[in-house]
């Protein structure tokens, strides 16, 4: 038993195809972040695999890292660079897409969602009794639309279950919002997290830029301009060239690597990257290298205000959550397929893991507890 045990920590640690990018010599002398992932997929049966960056510029770290597999049952095999579907990260992208048009004035986010939404989709939503006169697009950037969610629908999965091939629409998706589900309250007097508002937001990028939303999250966030070329939308763009297989993506155990990725495309999800990109991505962001007015960064990160106490379930501000790790402001998000991408302005730090099968979220508190030790080194 000793012996075997010995045996998967050695596959682990040396199954991994490393790229260690700018380390400082206390990470090529003594790694604790890969020392971390290593105990976890080790320790947690549930976890296959897992892929971490920690970009830390003052001190010196850009290190991506992984351990395990990108499959279940399978021997380890994960590559640093090895790409995931981020998920509802990609609500992150949203909402920085549309703060950018909102600083070229095409839009202002207190504007009802009607002057931008196609007179089919207005028409639904108010067919369904939604007040589409007061819902704005800053209510569907903090969910506070009180818009059915899609994904929430049991009809949604069983459908998915029953038809994996099935390419899908945004019409489809808004469509089963409106059928199998209701108004969920007054639009900015409560929270409940909602794909459909996200899928709504994509429609108004599209409606004011003429442009796939692809292409807009692309030109608006300046892609190639930031040095973002691993991160791409799934079945609209093709693969970066040599890029690996994505890393298969896990719900309640099932595997939904050949399910068609249109069930998550639209807005609420859909983006594909890497653990660096998506990190760079958060770094450029909030250390206020993506927008051009600093004020857009504080708008984003405004609390969202509500006439109740629900707003406690969530601190969710527009297109990005909140809490506090080890007494640190953290910025962050996460998506269903066990990505989790995390900013800490404190330490101008960035945490990103993605997790083949079962979350650990333990591991971004851990890893936020290495970099303050070596902070204090």
């Amino acid at each position: 038993m000793i012996k075997s045990v010995l045996f998967v920590v050695m596959l682990v640690v040396f199954g991994c195809n490393m790229n260690n990018g700018h380390n400082n010599l206390i990470l090529k002398k003594d790694n604790p972040f890969q020392t971390l992932i290593d105990s976890v997929v080790v320790s947690n049966g549930g976890v296959a695999g897992i892929i971490i960056h920690i970009e830390s510029p003052g001190l010196n770290i850009s290190w991506t890292g992984c351990a395990g597999a990108d499959k279940v049952d399978s021997a380890p095999n994960l590559k640093t660079d090895q790409p995931f579907r981020v998920a509802s990260i990609t609500k992150t992208y949203v909402a920085t897409a549309i703060l950018l048009l909102a600083e070229q004035n095409k839009l202002n986010i207190d504007d009802s969602v009607e002057l931008y939404l196609s007179g089919e989709s207005t028409g639904m939503l108010k067919s369904e009794g939604y007040q589409t006169g007061k819902v704005t697009i800053r209510s569907l950037l903090n969910h506070t639309s009180g818009i059915f969610d899609y994904a929430m629908s049991d009809y949604y999965f069983n459908k998915i279950n029953a038809d994996p091939n099935h390419k899908w629409s945004r019409k489809e998706q808004l469509e089963i919002a409106m059928q199998y589900g209701e108004p969920l309250g007054e639009p900015n007097e409560q929270f409940h997290y909602s794909d459909t508002g996200y899928i709504l937001l994509g429609e108004i990028i599209e409606s004011i830029t003429g442009k796939t939303l692809a292409k807009s999250l692309r030109d608006l966030i300046g892609f190639e301009k930031s040095g973002l070329n691993a991160t791409w939308t799934e079945f609209i763009e093709p693969k970066p060239k040599e890029m690996p297989d994505i890393v298969h993506p896990y719900y309640s155990g099932k595997d939904f690597y050949a399910t068609h990725p249109s069930i998550d495309l639209f807005g609420g999800g859909g983006l594909v990257s890497t653990a660096p990109d998506l990190a760079h991505f958060f770094q450029l962001l909030f250390s206020n290298g993506v927008f051009t007015e600093h004020s857009t960064l504080e708008t984003m990160l405004a609390k969202t205000k509500l006439p109740n106490k629900l707003q406690a379930v969530q601190d969710y501000r527009l297109g990005i959550q909140v809490t506090e790790i080890n007494g640190y402001e953290v910025y962050y998000h996460m998506g269903i397929w066990g990505t989790i991408a995390a900013y800490i302005p404190e330490l101008n730090s960035t945490v990103v893991s993605n997790f083949t099968n079962s979350y650990d979220p333990e591991i971004i508190v851990k890893s936020i507890s290495i970099l303050e030790n070596l902070t204090k080194k």
